[in-house]
């Protein structure tokens, strides 16, 4: 109890000095409009900066399950478009809202593609033989052979290999990677291969340099059993005649942001056992 009253001893002028600051500052609030006004303005424009970092920060901290509903909601999305839908054989049909309809109303269409959205836990990139791993597996009906896009649309590879919770696909950025790629301008085909240079790009192959390509074209999916056609895959950055060869040198810039992918989507062609089948049955005659 003595130090407090050697402490009140030694400061209280300045104690004084602060009680009157904060009584004098009372008043002078009350009994001036002009000062409350000043006074408001700046504690408003304090706390709403204040606020903003804390909304912010707090923000940030859910943006995990807002992308991974987004996910989710674009899943949907993909999941009711028209290449989804396939006819059953049925006699009486009718085209309506993408879907086909017998002469009682009943839907006669079947769903060709299931697409389940993921996230991305491994991203190689700078290896010849590049692979992404995705937190799905066979506990979601997931199988090899399925295909893998990006959240922007365009192709990322298609699954090697599958445990209970996890599946790891081998990346378009993957030497053995295929896939037929179709210049939509150009309306030829080539095969996608990458070179193992900048994951950014990826080049076209067998494109006869008697074809005319620009800068810009679009390269979609043609004629694969995995991915539907017209899915991105990259936009054509240059195009050139190379020196002693007969196909166009063509570079092109992937839809893909490998160096930033965080989620995908997962596509199961229901099809791909039928048609496999049909091939072997028809190759082995």
């Amino acid at each position: 109890m003595g130090r407090v009253f050697i402490f009140l001893r030694h400061f209280y002028v300045i104690i004084l000095f602060v009680v009157l600051q904060i009584v004098a500052l009372t008043m002078l609030y009350n009994y001036s409009n002009t000062h409350q006004a000043i006074f408001s303005s700046t504690a408003n424009q304090f706390t709403g900066a204040i606020n903003s970092k804390f909304y912010t920060t707090q923000n940030y901290m859910h943006l995990k399950t807002v992308n991974e509903n987004l996910a989710k909601q674009n899943a949907l999305l993909l999941q009711q478009q028209p290449f989804n839908y396939t006819n059953l054989q049925n006699k009486f049909k009718d085209f309506a809202d993408t879907l086909f309809y017998d002469t009682l109303g009943r839907p006669v269409v079947r769903t060709k593609y299931r697409w389940i959205e993921a996230k991305v836990v491994y991203n190689s990139l700078f290896k010849e033989k590049n692979y992404i791993q995705l937190d799905k597996g066979t506990a979601n009906n997931l199988k090899i052979g399925m295909g893998i896009l990006s959240d922007a649309g365009g192709i990322a590879g298609k699954i090697v290999e599958v445990s209970a919770n996890y599946a790891t696909a081998m990346s378009v950025l993957h030497k053995d990677f295929f896939v037929q790629g179709k210049i939509k301008n150009a309306n030829i085909t080539g095969p996608i291969k990458w070179d193992a240079q900048d994951y950014r790009y990826i080049n076209v192959e067998r494109i006869s340099n008697t074809i005319l390509v620009n800068k810009g074209d679009s390269i979609n999916t043609f004629g694969s059993n995995i991915f539907p056609d017209n899915m991105p895959i990259a936009i054509v950055d240059t195009a050139y005649i190379e020196k002693g060869s007969s196909y166009l040198k063509i570079k092109a810039h992937t839809v893909t942001n490998f160096g930033a992918l965080a989620f995908a989507y997962i596509i199961e062609n229901r099809d791909t056992e039928e048609l496999k089948k049909q091939l072997l049955n028809a190759e082995s005659k």
